[in-house]
């Protein structure tokens, strides 16, 4: 038996004490959510290492009596043979798969049975199941065909992101749904959400980058789900709380009964919300967002529910291209259409200045907050743009980087390309958008817009 590490930690013993978000260790919480119960098993021989103190209400057997002891313990022959034939045959490291449906041996709830392995270690976790309570179960598989055909007909992300919220309270039911979209500083906003018809819109609020931190995004990217049944429930601590085996913690990333940190639980409290379910967005291999839901008491969010909820955030990751490229194609061509109708009308008075003033004008295309035109050797503007001596070093960053014959319209993100730039916006990405605009009357003229529009590039 290997030595346990002094450091071990748990959320029911060391919670009230951590202070810092990003110093908690999530991974490995040495507690669960109770309304289930864990064991961890050797890999090679299925022997009990660890097991949930609270294994006795809703299994009928104590820890005492089953560690290190073979899972025949507590499963019968039948459960045994499918539980050695789903950890052989199927894709179960860091991947949570259905297993059975048991009654334990003495008394209590069915419950629905998933495995995954990680370190060496198969994670088994048992559940009350819906199974008995409600059958036949909801049709999840219709609901997520509709699903998938309104998010592909989406137009645009906004419309897209108002589908993905209203399909996913369809299939859940909670109180509140939300499409939250990270920034580039980490912080994020209610993109999109769907709720219940008597509580106040959340969409459009802004929240800081340590509401989410760093730790939580990082565990995101390897989730596809993250319920929470009961934010004020009791936590059940893992009995030993080392693996005997290594002396670690165990990590129970993977795992839907992973407790929740104390200051998780106390923000949804002071939201008036009991119970959370969420799942991540993911572009490119990056966290983009979250579908988010919250209900105001405690909700059982049984296997084939994660499971409907889980497919459809999945597909809104594979879908999110998409519909930005769609939307992005469509306003490129909305801008270049101005573009023309300007340079028709500049050429028309012999005047590029002209573009800045009259219908259309050069901020109306393009979705701006200010326009500005470079001609005859100096700035023309209107609008909300960046002072003079910025607009100059713009430009000449623009010369710099890009032909003056192109004809193609640009998107650009001034970030860490153009320093200087950012930094007299009070370090807020500036993103503007670039036409080259070859003219007789001038050796370089080139049309600009400014704006803080989200747009990808």
């Amino acid at each position: 038996m290997a030595r346990a590490h002094p450091d071990l930690y748990s959320i029911k013993r060391h919670g009230t004490n951590i202070r810092d978000c990003e110093a908690e260790p999530i991974r490995t919480p040495g507690c669960i959510q109770s309304h289930g119960v864990l064991l961890a098993l050797r890999r090679g021989d299925l022997t009990i290492l660890q097991i949930s103190e609270n294994s006795e209400t809703l299994i009928g057997v104590r820890p005492s009596d089953v560690l290190g002891q073979s899972v025949e313990t507590v499963l019968d022959g039948p459960e045994v043979a499918k539980l050695r034939d789903v950890l052989g045959r199927e894709t179960v490291e860091r991947n949570p798969v259905y297993v059975f449906t048991t009654r334990p041996k003495v008394g209590g709830v069915a419950l629905d049975a998933c495995v995954h392995t990680i370190d060496g270690v198969a994670l088994l976790e048992f559940e009350p199941t819906e199974r008995t309570a409600q059958w036949p179960p909801p049709d999840y598989y219709s609901l997520v065909k509709k699903t998938a055909a309104r998010l592909q007909a989406a137009p645009d992300l906004a419309s897209f992101c108002a589908y993905a919220a209203s399909e996913v309270r369809t299939v859940t039911g909670l109180d509140r749904v939300m499409i939250y979209r990270f920034h580039p500083d980490a912080s994020g906003e209610v993109f999109a959400e769907a709720s219940r018809d008597d509580l106040p819109s959340w969409k459009g609020l802004r929240y800081p980058a340590h509401d989410i931190p760093k730790v939580a995004r990082d565990i995101f990217k390897k989730l596809t789900i993250r319920p929470v049944q009961n934010a004020a429930g009791p936590l059940a601590e893992l009995v030993p709380l080392a693996n005997p085996d290594t002396g670690a913690a165990l990590d129970l990333t993977y795992c839907a009964l992973r407790g929740a940190s104390v200051m998780y639980t106390e923000y949804l409290a002071n939201m008036g919300v009991a119970a959370s379910l969420t799942m991540p967005i993911l572009r490119d291999g990056e966290l983009w967002g979250l579908v988010a839901c919250h209900h105001a008491t405690p909700k059982v969010f049984s296997f084939q529910l994660r499971a409907a909820a889980e497919f459809v955030a999945h597909l809104v990751s594979l879908e999110l291209k998409a519909v930005e490229d769609r939307e992005n194609f469509a306003y490129i061509q909305r801008m270049d259409t101005m573009h023309l109708a300007l340079v028709s009308r500049a050429a028309a008075s012999s005047d590029l200045a002209s573009m800045v003033d009259g219908a259309p004008a050069l901020a109306d295309g393009i979705e701006c907050g200010g326009a500005a035109v470079f001609h005859r050797d100096r700035w023309w503007s209107v609008g909300r743009t960046p002072a003079a001596p910025v607009l100059q070093e713009f430009g000449e960053w623009l010369r710099n980087r890009y032909s003056a014959q192109s004809k193609r319209s640009l998107f650009l993100q001034l970030t860490s390309s153009a320093p200087n730039i950012r930094a007299r916006r009070n370090s807020r990405t500036l993103r503007a958008a670039f036409w080259p605009c070859p003219s007789r009357a001038a050796a370089a003229t080139s049309l600009s817009g400014f704006g803080p529009r989200s747009r990808s590039s």
